[in-house]
């Protein structure tokens, strides 16, 4: 298939893959129909013309396996890139059928989403938590599936250390994430096998596990007292924390960020060592100055925001105008 089908070779293929998705008589046509169902999710991503038909095709997804599992994983898609609420009713269906592993896995992701787009840190927070039905159960009927274990055990992570959950308490989600990751990214298909809309799940997965791992080490690297004339380190990895909350992408299908309460999540854990002793804002203007982090005016400038917010700047009194 050409990467940027021109118009009339889109309405040819699509109407030809729509056909062959809707033809599931028995299992061996419904192994063809699941092939051609992706290669329609995949013809939908380049050109907006197929995707009546993706939808058309999602709302009748209710098939035993193979083909259920590729309409969860399509009407994963389908919620990621475009917020088509057909999807997540697709995926409810599919819960109940062979299929379920991968239906539940995709639910997670599209609750995952909508509590990244979150407005406020509640809301977010209460998103993150509801997804962990989702990948717990997609784990438990899936064989322990690496990648659901992988989000569950970051999400709790991510949601404890931003209830102020001391290190003995995180460690455990840190190095079960790790560890799925790592078994995910071993035993899985190579990122060449993958479908082109598939692959940037690789790239957001190993966000989650970088942020994780970012969070693990600013709390192994908080100094205390005196220390804290010497912060460098620790102002770094504060730092590092902030940036990669900001790299989220709740659209993966697009490269623009679009998580605005989820660094609201992490920011009052970052910023309470500067906000309990104010004096420290020294050390963050000391740390800028000497950093060459691309990104930490905007960090130092989040540590000021909140400082002011909790100790108003001190005004000077009112009085005739020296001249």
């Amino acid at each position: 298939m050409p990467a940027a089908p021109d118009l009339s070779i889109t309405l040819d293929v699509k109407d030809a893959l729509r056909a062959r998705a809707t033809e599931r008589a028995d299992q061996a046509a419904g192994g063809v129909a699941a092939t051609a169902l992706r290669w329609l999710a995949h013809l939908a991503v380049l050109a907006d013309e197929a995707r009546p038909a993706l939808t058309d095709v999602a709302r009748t997804a209710n098939e035993p396996m193979p083909f259920a599992v590729a309409a969860a994983q399509v009407a994963g898609l389908t919620y990621d890139c475009w917020r088509d609420s057909t999807a997540v009713d697709c995926l409810t269906r599919l819960v109940t059928t062979d299929g379920d592993a991968d239906a539940w896995f995709a639910l997670g992701q599209a609750r995952l989403v909508d509590a990244l787009e979150a407005n406020d840190r509640d809301t977010c927070v209460g998103g993150l938590r509801a997804t962990l039905e989702c990948f717990d159960n997609a784990a438990n009927n899936g064989e322990q599936r690496p990648d659901a274990r992988m989000y569950g055990h970051a999400i709790r992570f991510v949601t404890e250390w931003a209830a102020d959950a001391t290190p003995e308490m995180l460690d455990g989600h840190r190095i079960d994430a790790h560890t799925a990751l790592q078994e995910y990214m071993l035993g899985g298909k190579s990122l060449p096998d993958q479908p082109m809309w598939v692959r940037p799940r690789y790239e957001v997965e190993t966000a989650w596990i970088e942020l994780v791992q970012r969070m693990h080490i600013a709390t192994d690297a908080a100094p205390v007292g005196a220390a804290w004339y010497d912060s460098a380190v620790a102002i770094g990895a504060l730092a590092d924390v902030y940036r990669a909350a900001n790299s989220f992408r709740p659209r993966r299908a697009t490269d623009v960020p679009g998580a605005t309460a989820f660094p609201d999540l992490v920011a009052p854990t970052l910023t309470a060592p500067f906000v309990e002793q104010s004096q420290r804002i020294s050390f963050v203007e000391r740390w800028l100055r000497d950093t060459d982090e691309p990104d930490a005016e905007a960090f130092a400038q989040l540590v000021r925001e909140r400082c002011e917010r909790v100790v108003p700047p001190k005004r000077r009194p009112s009085g005739p105008t020296r001249r």
